[in-house]
């Protein structure tokens, strides 16, 4: 669909315009790690599978 280029209008389309009012959120303090645990290198790769396949289980793919 390209009506939005024809026409005169500037549509935010996918672009979200930057927010400097959204306040931050405070750094959580960090566990003391196990001294037989590296430091957490597949925490974020978890989440973020978690992330994808609760995607696919809600239909947004």
């Amino acid at each position: 669909m390209r009506f939005h280029q024809n026409s005169g209008i500037k549509t935010n389309c996918h672009h979200q315009p930057n927010q400097p009012n959204k306040p931050t959120q405070p750094n959580k303090p960090n566990k003391p790690n196990k001294p037989n645990q590296p430091n957490q290198p597949n925490l974020s790769r978890m989440a973020a599978i978690q992330g994808h396949l609760l995607m696919i289980r809600d239909g947004f793919i």
